[in-house]
């Protein structure tokens, strides 16, 4: 029986090292809009979502991270920014840690650009491609720190007089990294399985004997 117990207790290390293959990511960014901004994270596009960082300066870059995101769950990042006279524009930088989500672009790092994002006028329905005002540090806005100068100034096509404008990018689960797709290696159940049944069939021979 000690020698069963000795073959069972590795296994049942690889089965929770298994169980933990599902990391949880996390979502962080930095940015600013001028004037002001309100994000979400969403499950649908059509739908603002849940608030998870606000601003009003647009001189002073925001800053929100720890937003948890489960595995297998297809997610939107949502900004609504607000400009209350001259041109607006929305400048950022996002991050992605652990392996169980990219953004849209594949990968777990996501500036603002006119590829990556989709902008709207009227709400969270019909988006079109935003447009690029420059990247950080072009004139109006000059440079904000903390967030990186390959991310581009993005707004409507119309950044003087659309005065609310609701951006989105899409966060999307990996296949090989949902809760289904991390089972206890096959070997390793026939394994278990056999040992198992060595285990009944040395109970019976053990019963006999007495």
């Amino acid at each position: 029986m000690k020698t069963l117990t000795k073959l069972v207790a590795p296994l049942l290390l690889i089965a929770a090292s298994s169980a933990q293959a599902v990391s949880v990511n996390f979502l962080s960014g930095n940015l600013t809009v001028d004037n002001a901004f309100t994000t979400f994270l969403s499950t649908d596009d059509s739908v603002a979502g849940t608030p998870i960082a606000q601003g009003s300066n647009w001189g002073h870059t925001t800053h929100f991270g720890n937003v948890e995101l489960l595995a297998g769950q297809d997610y939107f990042l949502h900004v609504q920014g607000i400009d209350l006279g001259g041109p607006g524009a929305f400048l950022g930088d996002f991050s992605l840690t652990g392996d169980s989500h990219v953004f849209g672009n594949g990968l777990t790092e996501l500036l603002t650009n006119t590829v990556d994002w989709v902008v709207s006028s009227t709400g969270w329905t019909d988006y079109t491609a935003p447009s690029s005002y420059g990247h950080n540090g072009s004139w109006p806005w000059s440079y904000r720190s903390g967030i990186s100068g390959n991310a581009q100034w993005l707004w409507s096509d119309d950044f003087y007089y659309d005065d609310s404008v609701f951006f989105s990018t899409e966060i999307t689960a990996t296949e090989f990294n949902t809760p289904s797709a991390v089972p206890l290696p096959g070997a390793a159940w026939l394994f278990l399985s056999g040992l198992a049944g060595l285990g009944f069939m040395q109970r019976r021979k053990q019963g006999k004997s007495v």
